[in-house]
């Protein structure tokens, strides 16, 4: 960007490298990812390699910049950061490595010998080769620091991501590679997430073999040691079942097999590789045994699909085939595996095989075991699903089943993969459940298929006999979508992408679907043609089978097309499906829910037809048919068959009509839009308007206007088509755009005063609505284009011609109450305003007049509120373009509408939406000193009514975000007019409560959203006239506020608080644009630098340190001279959070944070520094002192007595998440509480802290809670 990271050449470069360096660290914390990314990359850009004191320079303002890079949300930027990281890895190995042979230096020592030489604190060398080494190590602790429990996916992925690089600077193992590094990458493989798990594996494998060794001890006598990362991990998976935590067993064991193939290459007295397997095959069998007797008992405490994961990460390892030295062996392995994927699939179909498996409690229910139909159902179809996994890496892996160059898998081994997978999808009902089998009989079929073997060939074709008889043996067992038939009949097709046998399939479903379902048929549901027209549909949008089903859509369509009158519900369902597949296909897309619009394929209706040369001949025969039976519409029966011209519509809506049948379609299509059926009316009418000219349309309808024999429906018809064709916009040009619009103006002048039907009405306005905004869109996109459409013609077009409309609209608005729908006219009149963009002072002044005496005549009577919502609502995204006086009448009404005796709750609330509008608009810079002053009354009776209990009463979403977020604007307007004469704190105590409220974490996004930007717009009250933020007591809820909107889990959120925050603390003269992070660093200082004396900061620093709200409460009662009191409530607090933290997680699914942004362990640590830069008198008047530290010796007891009951360690208990976070808030506190003391407090926290230590080590505490403990010691 600016020659980052190079070194300059010239006079010139020198010049542009200062201006670099200056401008770099605003770039790295700027706002935007792009910039900042940007700054980052251009600094390891190129292959030039940078100076010593350049890269270390560049190194040390990186590092304050990470915590921003490593939390960024979006995966996209998140990947470019892990890149760049990677670069940066790559030039400080080639800067290290290029400096240790240089001749300045005393030694030519390696890499490696630098980093032992700083790490011992014995460097000698230069001092920017000691810097860039300490960013290293100091790079190396923060990643480390991220892998904490309570870190967001987001900075455990970027630390993972970054660590799995770290091989490139070439760093001694004892550096990355730690007991510590190893103990929380082990907690890490039981994350809820599952990039988190695989990249914490990943990284595991990497580790020296001893280590893992010392991780994974077991004998010959015992695979899991009781106590064991193993042990621990399957006691976690029983208790709740969850899938994350079955994957993390399936990788841990995954790692065991690793280990002992590595050590069995070593030595020969170590644990086989096979005793994995066995190990894991015998488990399963014991847990398939209990399932068998007792299910609840099973899914309550031995979920299998732990044991299948840890199976099918072993079975897909390339070195599998070295498990197995004999024949008999991997028969017998081979031959038990399938004996328990047959006893899975007989126990849990009883479940998975029913229409309706979520409320399946078919079994005998233990009053003991507390399972619900959720539990089962999630442990028969994860066990399935796993079950099917295996299965499939049997398949898929070449190394399975290969010993000695021989290939051990043969045709019967296939057929019972095949059978079994073809019985599930032929019989599961659950669509979770036969996703995955359906994957794996599709790779039994390619493997069948390519094999050399006569036998296993012809699988393939065998199963699809038995699919077509369980097609007609099973045609009563009926799904919307057939459940896994069509799944089962593409698997077998798959291997055939196209001939002989793919063009029979096709054409014996196509039979079957056409089939004509007899009276016996049709009551007893035995309907083999839906299962046929759902294979059909998964046959046409398969990728795989494009090419080979092409020739055969023309008449698939013919058959879906008959499927619309079928009289039986579950035939015409299937066939729409059907034919929606078809449309999606010939669009281009390969799925059934492809989204297509018609526009983009419209232009090439001759390829389409010439493509499919029979489609033109259906598209008539159905539209005549349709009008045949639209004449002489008798009964149910004749609805539905009029439905019939469906497909054909939608077809040339689409796609256009073709060609050389475009005429004979227009005139069918012209009897259709006159039916009396609307739904018709209008398919045909946008059908028509694909291909029908603007100018003929005019003409015929004003023929039609003349002939007192037509009816309002052709009429109808006529105006839909017309909006569809002006909607096209292939009528604008520059000979006939003129003539159209003054054609369609002048009809609609002459038509609509005379029109007494309210949807002709309503057709009329729509009409000319749409021929504004398409007027507008197009000329605004040929002016782009530079084409010639000149100002004098655009002002006519969209000012006089309009006007004279605009009068014969306006002439209804008094008359609307029973011939047209307000919502419409009302509608009409936002639209044509806002895309006109009217100036007309008169035309201003009439609008909002018409707008208020409207209303008024309504508000007499209860019957017409309804009528006033409409109207209201219709007008509610109105840009006000009149002036202020003629707005006062309008907040006149909704004052009235605001009162208490409201009788509507959702009109008050549209009200109260329009009101804030109002306010927002009149917070604009008036034009004129009257109408600044009159905005300012406006503005002071709005913050009035909003101060009252009207907020109370309209609980409705949308009208308080509305409400909330004026607020800010409003304050600001007001206090700027008024001035000190205002009592501002007055004002804000009650918008600092509403705010806090508003962005707790469980506050919907709307009023998140709407409370970040009234103080966003309040940011300048903030800020002094002559430069400097303002420091006064009343301000600090407001800076508080902002803060907790930087830590927001919406990153919209968080951006808009880090631009207001930017814009009150950086300097006028070099304004700056941070980014969440750095503005909350920013921010935090702020308040420690100016309220270092204010008791509410104290009150709030506690509160986001330990999480309690409850601080002013316990310092009351030592204010009561309750000092028990005070003493119990502390105390009690403390030990029930680290209690309650302690508890195991039963769920079946992880719950997730209403936060995820908020790393409560960071927080901590920053509130602590606040707190201890606090004056003494804060704490020492108001007795905080006292309670902390009653708070912080309980906590430290506590963690003691749990630490000397309970051995820690990997996946102990302090790998969760809550009890982490809870001791590091300990921890936190009692650093602020030995800077508070006076020598005898702090010397008996230090003899709780010293006691701690020395249980840590014996339980193995986490890493981060030993070095944090050695640091309180130590200062």
């Amino acid at each position: 960007m600016f020659g980052l990271g190079q070194t300059s050449q010239a006079g010139s470069d020198i010049g542009l490298e200062a201006f670099s360096r200056k401008v770099r660290p605003l770039l790295l914390e700027h706002a935007s990812p792009e910039i900042r990314i940007q700054a980052l990359s251009s600094i390891f850009s190129g292959s030039y390699v940078p100076s010593l004191s350049s890269l270390a320079e560049d190194l040390e303002r990186i590092f304050k910049t990470l915590p921003s890079y490593h939390s960024e949300a979006d995966s996209r930027y998140r990947m470019e950061i892990i890149a760049t990281l990677k670069r940066m890895f790559a030039q400080i190995a080639a800067v290290l490595m290029r400096a240790s042979k240089a001749p300045a230096c005393s030694t030519r020592l390696d890499t490696r010998a630098w980093y032992a030489t700083v790490t011992a604190g014995q460097a000698s060398e230069p001092e920017a080769m000691t810097r860039i080494v300490q960013f290293v190590i100091e790079y190396f602790g923060l990643l480390y620091a991220e892998l904490q429990p309570s870190a967001s996916f987001q900075r455990h992925f970027t630390a993972l991501s970054a660590l799995n690089h770290a091989h490139l600077l070439h760093v001694p193992e004892a550096l990355i590679r730690t007991p510590p590094m190893m103990r929380a990458l082990l907690d890490l493989t039981m994350d809820p997430f599952a990039d988190v798990r695989a990249n914490a594996a990943t990284m595991l494998k990497d580790f020296p073999h001893d280590m893992l060794d010392h991780v994974f001890v077991s004998s010959h006598s015992s695979i899991v040691r009781e106590g064991s990362v193993l042990d621990r991990a399957e006691r976690m998976m029983q208790r709740s079942g969850r899938a994350d935590y079955a994957d993390g067993v399936g990788r841990l064991y995954d790692m065991l097999y690793g280990s002992c193939i590595f050590r069995r290459s070593r030595s020969t007295d170590n644990l086989e590789p096979s005793r994995v397997i066995t190990h894991l095959l015998g488990t399963l069998e014991s847990d398939i045994s209990m399932a068998k007797q007792n299910l609840a008992v099973a899914v309550a405490s031995a979920p299998i699909h732990g044991r299948l994961i840890a199976l099918r990460y072993i079975l897909s390892r390339a070195d599998i085939s070295q498990a197995f030295k004999a024949l008999y062996e991997w028969r017998d392995f081979h031959n038990r595996l399938m004996c328990c994927f047959t006893q899975i699939w007989n126990i849990v179909k009883q479940v998975l095989c029913i229409d309706s498996p979520e409320g399946n409690t078919d079994y005998d229910e233990d009053e003991a075991v507390d399972i619900g139909a959720k539990d089962t159902l999630s442990y028969s179809w994860r066990t399935l699903k796993e079950t099917s996994s295996v299965m499939q890496s049997l398949l898929e892996n070449p190394q399975y089943g290969i010993c000695q160059s021989l290939a051990w898998l043969e045709a019967e081994d296939y057929k019972a993969m095949g059978e079994l997978s073809f019985t599930q999808l032929a019989e599961l009902r659950h669509r979770g459940a036969f996703s995955t089998v359906a994957q794996t009989f599709a790779s039994c079929c390619f493997q069948c298929a390519c094999s050399k073997e006569h036998a296993s060939n012809i699988l393939p074709e065998i199963w699809y006999q038995e699919a077509l008889r369980y097609i007609q043996e099973k045609a009563t067992a009926l799904t919307r979508r057939s459940a896994g038939l069509p799944a089962l009949l593409c698997g077998i097709l798959a291997p055939y992408r196209s001939g002989p046998f793919l063009d029979n399939v096709i054409k014996e479903l196509q039979d079957t679907a056409i089939t004509t379902a007899s009276s016996e048929e049709a009551s007893t549901n035995r309907l083999p043609q839906v299962h046929a027209l759902n294979c059909l549909k998964d046959a046409f949008t398969n990728s795989r089978l494009t090419a080979g089903t092409e020739v055969h859509i023309t008449h698939t369509i013919q058959i879906a097309v008959a499927c619309f009158e079928n009289p039986i519900w579950a035939i015409r369902n299937c066939g729409i499906m059907l034919f929606r597949a078809l449309i999606a296909r010939l669009a281009g897309g390969s799925g059934s829910n492809t989204v297509v619009t018609g526009s983009a394929h419209r232009r090439f209706p001759k390829a389409l037809y010439k493509r499919h040369p029979q489609l033109a001949q259906i598209l008539v025969q159905q539209l005549r048919r349709s009008c045949t039976i639209q004449k002489s519409l008798v009964g149910q029966d004749s609805i539905l068959q009029i439905q019939t011209g469906f497909p054909a519509m939608e077809i040339i809506d689409r796609f256009g009509a073709p060609p050389d049948q475009a005429q004979l379609i227009g005139e069918l299509l012209s009897d259709l839009i006159k039916s009396p059926v609307w739904n018709l009316r209008e398919k045909a009418a946008r059908a028509l308007g694909t291909f029908a000219s603007a100018s003929d349309l005019i003409l015929r309808i004003q023929s039609q206007l003349m002939n007192p024999e037509t009816s309002n429906n052709e009429i109808h018809g006529l105006l839909l088509c017309l909006k569809y064709v002006l909607e096209a916009g292939s009528w604008i040009d520059q000979v006939t755009m003129p003539q159209t619009v003054s054609s369609t103006l002048s009809l609609i002048s002459t038509a609509l005063t005379q029109c007494r039907c309210s949807f002709t009405s309503a057709a009329y306005l729509r009409v000319l609505s749409r021929l504004l905004k398409t007027l507008e869109s197009r000329i605004t996109q040929a002016e782009t284009r530079g084409e010639s459409f000149t100002t004098t013609e655009k002002a006519d077009i969209l000012t006089t011609k309009f006007k004279e409309a605009l009068g014969c609209v306006s002439g209804i608005l008094g008359q609307i109450d029973g011939q047209t729908d307000p919502y419409v006219v009302s509608r009409v009149f936002w639209e044509s305003l806002v895309h006109l963009q009217v100036q007309n002072a008169a035309y201003q002044s009439w609008y909002s007049t018409s707008i208020s005496s409207g209303i008024y005549q309504w508000l007499g009577s209860e019957k017409n509120m309804s009528k006033v919502y409409t109207y209201l609502v219709a007008f509610e995204e109105y840009q006000f373009k009149c002036g202020i006086k003629e707005l006062q009448s309008f907040l006149e009404v909704l004052g009235r509408l605001l009162t208490p005796t409201s009788p509507e709750r959702l009109l008050a609330a549209v009200s109260l939406r329009h009101l804030t509008y109002l306010a927002e608009y009149c917070c604009e810079a008036p034009n004129s000193p009257i109408e600044e002053t009159n905005s300012f009354f406006v503005c002071a009776q709005v913050i009035a009514v909003l101060k009252s209990d009207i907020l109370h009463r309209v609980y409705e979403p949308s009208a308080l975000s509305s409400a909330l977020r004026c607020q800010g604007n409003l304050i600001r307007f007001v206090a700027r007019y008024y001035g000190e004469a205002w009592r501002l704190e007055d004002h804000l105590h009650a918008w600092a409560t509403r705010l806090s409220l508003a962005l707790s974490e469980r506050s919907e996004m709307d009023l998140r959203l709407a409370a970040v930007s009234s103080l966003h717009d309040f940011r300048t009250i903030l800020r002094h006239a002559e430069g400097g933020t303002k420091a006064s007591s009343e301000f600090l809820p407001v800076y508080t506020a902002l803060y907790t909107a930087l830590l927001d889990d919406d990153d919209e959120v968080r951006d808009i608080a880090a631009a207001a925050v930017s814009w009150v603390l950086s300097e006028p003269a070099t304004l700056q644009s941070w980014n969440p992070v750095v503005a909350a660093e920013r921010l935090l200082t702020f308040l420690t630098n100016t309220y270092h004396g204010s008791r509410a900061l104290c009150e709030e620093g506690l509160y986001r340190l330990t999480g309690s709200s409850q601080w002013r409460t316990w310092v009351e009662l030592v204010h009561r001279r309750q000092d028990s009191d005070e003493q119990k409530s502390a105390a009690i607090h403390v030990r029930c959070v680290l209690e309650n933290a302690l508890e195991d997680e039963l769920s079946l699914f992880a719950e997730e944070k209403q936060n995820l942004y908020l790393d409560e362990v960071t927080e901590a640590f920053r509130w602590a520094v606040v707190l201890r830069s606090l004056s003494a008198e804060v704490y020492l008047e108001a007795p905080f002192l006292q309670v902390t530290k009653v708070w912080v010796l309980q906590g430290l007891h506590t963690l003691a007595a749990i630490a000397e009951s309970q051995v820690d360690g990997a996946l102990g208990w302090t790998h969760k998440a809550d009890m982490f976070v809870a001791g590091m808030r300990v921890f936190a506190l009692a650093d602020v509480v030995l800077c508070w003391s006076d020598a005898d407090t702090a010397q008996k926290i230090k003899q709780c802290l010293l006691h701690l230590r020395k249980i840590a080590k014996q339980s193995e505490l986490h890493g981060r809670w030993q070095s944090r403990i050695e640091s309180l010691i130590v200062e």
